[in-house]
């Protein structure tokens, strides 16, 4: 469960940048959470919990650069009628 939020936290990273995709932000920081879940519930160790953390990290990063030109946009728009 770690590295695949780990690879779905990058990869949404990645296109959050340049496309967008709110819902596979939504589905890493779900496996990441599950990761981090299962990792806790094991007896025999944390191994996999610094990955699922790292996704979810990814995920929520990817949300942030997602949000961002909207934000942007929202800024210019005000800055132009209080100027």
């Amino acid at each position: 469960m770690g590295v695949a939020s780990l690879v779905i936290g990058i990869i949404t990273t990645i296109i959050g940048l340049f496309f967008g995709g709110h819902f596979w932000h939504i589905v890493g920081a779900a496996v990441a959470f599950l990761g981090i879940s299962f990792s806790n519930a094991e007896r025999r160790g944390r191994e996999g919990i610094g990955i699922a953390i790292a996704g979810l990290v990814m995920s929520i990063l990817g949300v942030v650069f997602n949000l961002l030109p909207y934000a942007l946009y929202l800024f210019g728009i005000l800055y132009r009628y209080i100027k």
